[in-house]
């Protein structure tokens, strides 16, 4: 338009300039100097014209000037020409009268100083004249430009004619503008600057498929002093809304037009089409009757565009919408990348109120979208109103300010939104539904202060309701560059596995996403919190976690399972290393292991509360850690380094263990065994362990324990890789006191769910309860055992055996004990099987005291003499009662200066024997004297006992004596009195 109008006016000029020429047509010099002088009339331009003027009468008679350059007056615009050819009527012409027949310029190129920032800056460039005095015009190859920069559109090729009746002008052309081809169709009543004129323009730009089109038609009121005044109706069709409107963005002056259409090509997708009525009056214009269509999106309404002289620019919009659909690129454009937001223009005030039924986005609908907003010309925005219901019936409401003037553009506003479905929600917004806890993220409330900028969230006064949790703080978010959380809050429960956050995830995050791409900074609050079995109370939690590394300040609790606890440390995620100190105090330790799923062992319950102290630190190659458990009866502690990471079996092992009691005897009692009475219990505990790996995989133990007047040492090779894990080495005990360890028995018997004891109380009531054998499986044991015992202050002599267990059989071979003042010998083995545990042994007893042997069992003292005992048997079962009541085997004895005392209702002393020999059996666990026993000096003995039972039945027939029949338990066995000199077999009890 703007070379078309110049054109116009250098046609008029060139035609006034004609009707001077008459007579002087040969003559050039004159004919040049009037024909310039002419055109900067008409034009107000100053002319210069660098080549000469030329006539030419054949074919048509015409002038032709070259480079012709017209300077604008007020616009710093100018207009170059290469030629112009201005043809003239002959028949005209013969009678003196100049009349211009059509006109041709080649190359024309008007330069602007910058581009034209209104209409009215348009209308400068227009020539004075109420006429246009021609019929034709012909543009070859013209172009326009802005001073300094390549031409925006070159290559037009226009064709001009004006209405010889009515003047109406019409324009049709190509040419090439911003790189796109143009098409340009115009039409227009009598070209005037006083009366309105009708309008019809037609403007397409670009390829079919990428077309951008322009029709207007209506009137319009040129003015020289201001901007025109037009009314009609205006179309605006874009084919492909991105193309389409980053090609208008070129085309417009960098500022918030353009932004505005490159934001409208990114926020709508396909064919957009915008119907209009047009109304401009001076600096303001209006857009009625709006509808706009396209991308299946249905928007309309009204604009209104008014800036008063010496006054502050209006915009007004009433916008409203059954269906709004956006692309899903919209989040990108959202999240700014460093503050490219949008601003209002400067100065620009005015109100915007938009209604959208219904905004399809990412497979979802918004719906019922509300914006109240007021331009408050400061570039600030006031937001009235805003507000949505969001996928999953989630409403927001929010009011507040959208600021621009001071810094980077921020919104601040009152936030309220509550719904019953989170979880649809954040499918809506792309989490995947596979990382949604089953049954959670349901209903939810949020209020608070929030404040958003294109590089970061700040939430502050906020209140969170959430499934059954509720949560108050603040938090804030950068979300540029490496992404920045600050989180302070107060949550009255939350249980993490409800919403997939076990210890597994809980160290994925650790080790994963928080190193790579997360620093936060957390104080947290928590009345209750459930997590895998753990139910701790009074949670206090504030770590810093910067670039991987994770300090943690304070990581406390005021209740786990009645335990008070609270750990500060460092952790380096990158490089693996950490450190830690940590304190807890336990009033229960059965309470606290049971919150682990871990049942303790009666003896450390009994124990009751313990205080805990804790450090530990490793630099990524190797960790060491030291623990104290301190109890009033007992203290135990640990030094231990390994290398890391941490694994199991670990590597690299040097550990030290601890244990210390002030007294054996009172820490006993506490463990619940009753009636110590032997002095090597007396005393202190002391022990240690020292653990350290060795090259095969395993680890080599050294054990040194002192109880009393007791001293167990050990030197033990633990091996793990193999399956089950092995035990082999030494054990050796120095004064060990046989009655103290029938006592300890007792004491351990509970804790290591050992048969009932005490040992002597077995005979008769051995315990029927079934054991569990499976232990015979899980682990594998070659181990030299060694002891000098004692009895008080008084030596019994050296024991020792070798205990081994492998593939389900414990074997316990080499045997050589003092017992009763002889020695036991020999070897068993117990093996493990489906029906239960097979026993088989062959024992040996050597010298023994009789009456001793009786009453370490508890047996009485009714038999004394020297005992050789022998006994080879095997058995089956799965408790005692079933090994000794299926116990099969053979055997022998003797017994030198026998001595029997019988409980009888007579007088009758004590019978003493020289000696008694024989061999017996065993079946089903009744001995049974296999034949009679021999009684040196003649007799012989009939005796059964049953094992099972404890009961003894004999028969003694010796020389001049009536036979003796004695029956009972062999602690009290009772003499039955008979004046028959032989009798039957004792019959069996």
């Amino acid at each position: 338009m703007r070379l078309l109008l110049l054109i116009l006016g250098l046609v008029a000029a060139a035609f006034t300039a004609a009707l001077f020429l008459g007579q002087r047509l040969l003559d050039r010099d004159t004919l040049r100097a009037e024909l310039i002088d002419r055109l900067a009339a008409a034009t107000g331009a100053d002319v210069a014209a660098g080549g000469p003027v030329e006539i030419e009468l054949l074919p048509q008679p015409r002038l032709v000037m070259a480079e012709l350059v017209l300077d604008l007056p007020g616009t710093d615009a100018r207009l170059a020409i290469d030629r112009a050819e201005i043809g003239l009527a002959a028949a005209p012409l013969l009678r003196g009268q100049a009349v211009i027949a059509n006109a041709r310029l080649v190359r024309p190129r008007l330069t602007l100083p910058r581009p034209p920032q209104s209409l009215g800056e348009l209308g400068a460039l227009l020539p004075d004249g109420a006429a246009l005095p021609f019929r034709a015009v012909q543009v070859l190859d013209g172009a326009v430009s802005v001073a300094g920069a390549p031409p925006q559109a070159h290559g037009l090729d226009l064709a001009l004619e004006v209405d010889e009746l009515s003047g109406g002008l019409t324009v049709e052309g190509t040419g090439t503008l911003a790189g796109q081809a143009l098409r340009l169709d115009l039409e227009t009543s009598a070209f005037t600057r006083e009366a309105p004129m009708s309008l019809r323009l037609e403007v397409a730009l670009g390829p079919p498929e990428q077309e951008v089109a322009l029709r207007y038609r209506g009137s319009l009121q040129p003015a020289r002093d201001g901007p025109p005044a037009s009314s009609g109706e205006v179309q605006l069709a874009l084919a492909d809304l991105p193309s389409g409107s980053a090609l208008l963005a070129d085309l417009l002056p960098a500022g918030q037009a353009a932004a505005a259409a490159r934001t409208a090509g990114r926020l709508l997708e396909g064919a957009l089409a915008l119907n209009a009525r047009l109304e401009v009056h001076g600096p303001a214009w209006r857009l009625d009757e709006l509808r706009l269509v396209g991308g299946g999106s249905d928007l309309s309404g009204s604009l209104a565009w008014e800036r008063p002289a010496a006054a502050e620019p209006v915009l007004t919009a009433e916008l409203v919408s059954t269906r709004l659909r956006l692309p899903d690129t919209v989040p990108a454009l959202l999240a700014g990348g460093g503050g490219d937001w949008p601003a209002p223009p400067p100065g620009l005030t005015g109100r915007i109120r938009l209604a959208v039924g219904a905004l399809d986005w990412r497979d979802g609908v918004v719906r019922q979208l509300r914006l109240e907003a007021a331009l408050g010309g400061d570039g600030n925005v006031a937001l009235e109103r805003l507000s949505a219901d969001l996928p999953g019936g989630i409403a927001v409401r929010a009011s507040g300010t959208y600021a621009t003037s001071n810094g980077p553009p921020a919104v601040e506003a009152d936030l309220d939104a509550a719904g019953e479905d989170l979880q649809s929600l954040l499918a809506w917004a792309g989490v995947p539904a596979e990382e949604l806890p089953a049954g959670r993220l349901r209903g939810v409330s949020l209020t608070g202060r929030l404040r958003l900028t294109p590089a970061a969230l700040a939430l502050r006064d906020a209140e969170l309701r959430l499934d059954a949790s509720r949560a108050t703080g603040s938090m804030a978010l950068v979300t540029v560059g490496r992404p920045q959380l600050a989180l302070k809050a107060e949550i009255d429960r939350l249980t993490l596995d409800d919403y997939g956050l076990g210890p597994a995830e809980l160290a994925s995050l650790a080790q994963g996403g928080l190193v790579d791409g997360l620093d936060a900074a957390l104080d947290l609050r928590i009345e209750r919190l459930g997590w895998h079995e753990l139910r701790p109370e009074g949670v206090s939690l504030r770590l810093d976690l910067q670039r991987g590394r994770l300090r943690v300040d304070e990581l406390a609790m005021t209740d786990l399972a009645g335990a008070r606890l609270r750990i500060v440390g460092d952790h380096d995620l990158r490089q693996g290393s950490w450190a830690f100190a940590g304190e807890a105090e336990i009033p229960s330790p059965s309470r606290l292991a049971r919150a682990f799923a871990v049942e303790l062992p009666a003896p450390v319950v009994a124990l009751g509360a313990f205080r805990a102290s804790a450090t530990g630190r490793s630099d990524g190659r190797s960790g060491e850690l030291e623990l104290q458990l301190d109890n009033p009866f007992l203290a135990i502690g640990v030094d231990a380094a390994t290398a890391a990471p941490p694994a199991w079996p670990p590597r690299a092992l040097r550990a030290s263990v601890e244990l210390a009691a002030p007294g054996l005897r009172e820490l006993l009692l506490r463990l619940g065994a009753q009636g110590f009475d032997q002095p090597a219990l007396a005393g202190p505990l002391d022990g240690r362990l020292d653990v350290t790996s060795a090259p095969d995989g395993g680890h080599a133990l050294t054990l040194a324990l002192e109880a009393g007047r007791m001293r167990l040492e050990g030197e033990l090779l633990h091996g793990e890789a193999a399956s089950p894990p092995s035990l082999a080495g030494r054990l050796a005990a120095r004064h060990l006191d046989a009655g103290a360890l029938l006592d300890l028995y007792r004491a351990l018997e509970p804790a290591l769910g050992l048969p009932a004891g005490p040992l002597r109380s077995w005979p008769g009531a051995w315990p029927r309860r079934k054991l569990d054998w499976t232990w015979l499986e899980k682990a594998a044991l070659d181990l030299a055992l060694e002891a000098s015992l004692v009895d008080g202050s008084r030596p019994l002599g050296d024991a020792g055996a070798r205990l081994a267990l492998e593939d389900g059989r414990l074997r316990l071979e080499e045997i050589g004990v003092p017992l009763a003042g002889g020695r036991l010998h020999g070897g068993l083995e117990l093996a493990h099987a489906a029906t239960g545990p097979q026993l088989a042994f062959k024992l040996g007893l050597e010298g023994a005291d009789a009456a001793g042997l009786l009453h370490a069992l508890r047996a009485g003292e009714a038999l004394d003499g020297v005992l050789d005992l022998e006994l080879e048997a095997r058995s089956q079962g799965l408790a005692l009662a079933d090994l000794v009541g299926n116990l099969e085997g053979d055997g022998q004895l003797a017994l030198r200066r026998a001595r029997l005392d019988l409980v009888s209702d007579g007088a009758a002393g004590p019978l003493e024997l020289a000696a008694v020999e024989g061999r017996f059996g065993v079946v089903r666990g009744v001995a049974q004297a296999r034949p009679p026993l021999n009684v040196t000096g003649g007799g012989r003995i009939e005796a059964r006992f049953d094992l099972l039972a404890w009961l003894l039945a004999a028969r003694l027939e010796l020389p001049d004596a009536p036979p003796i029949e004695v029956l009972g338990p062999p602690d009290a066995p009772y003499r039955l009195e008979t004046a028959e000199a032989a009798g039957p077999e004792p019959a069996a009890p």
